[in-house]
């Protein structure tokens, strides 16, 4: 059994394809087409000796997937297309989105990682207490940058950098 996902431009072209089918009530095959960004989509009217039905066809690459909808009564699909067209159109079915969160330039990534609300807040900061000190260059050849040393020492024994 495949799955079909549909857009909401999709699905308008389906309601409008089932008003339009529903037009005449002549036993004559229909077929519109329509390609989205993803897949192909055929909608089709067809008969039978029980009445008439359509057939929506999703093709996306090498999978396709069908959806039939049976006619009611011989009176057409305008009312599926209604209550679909509503269903979408519906401003209670719409997703709220979040608003925008302003943000400061200024405010550092580190402050933000430990004020993040997915942080633990039991974990412990670490402070790290680091005395430098450079040894002065004695000649030309020690004022290279890649022969510069920097000797450091931790004011605590259990105090290690990471």
């Amino acid at each position: 059994m495949s799955k079909i996902t549909l857009n909401k431009k999709v699905t308008e072209w389906i309601c409008y394809i089932l008003n339009k089918v529903s037009t005449d009530n002549k036993n004559v095959l229909r077929r519109r087409r329509i390609k989205d960004q993803m897949a192909e989509y055929f909608g089709t009217r067809k008969f039978n000796a029980h009445g008439r039905y359509m057939n929506i066809l999703s093709l996306k690459g090498m999978d396709r997937a069908v959806v039939i909808l049976l006619e009611a009564f011989n009176v057409g699909w305008r009312d599926v297309a209604a209550k679909i067209g509503n269903f979408i159109n519906d401003p209670s079915t719409m997703l709220l989105k979040a608003p925008y969160k302003n943000y400061d330039i200024n405010y550092p990534y580190a402050k933000v990682v430990g004020d993040s609300k997915w942080q633990p807040h039991n974990y412990k900061k670490a402070e790290i207490n680091l005395v430098v000190r450079t040894k002065p260059s004695t000649s030309d050849q020690d004022r290279d940058i890649l022969r510069r040393r920097i000797i450091g020492t931790y004011d605590s024994k259990d105090a290690y950098p990471l």
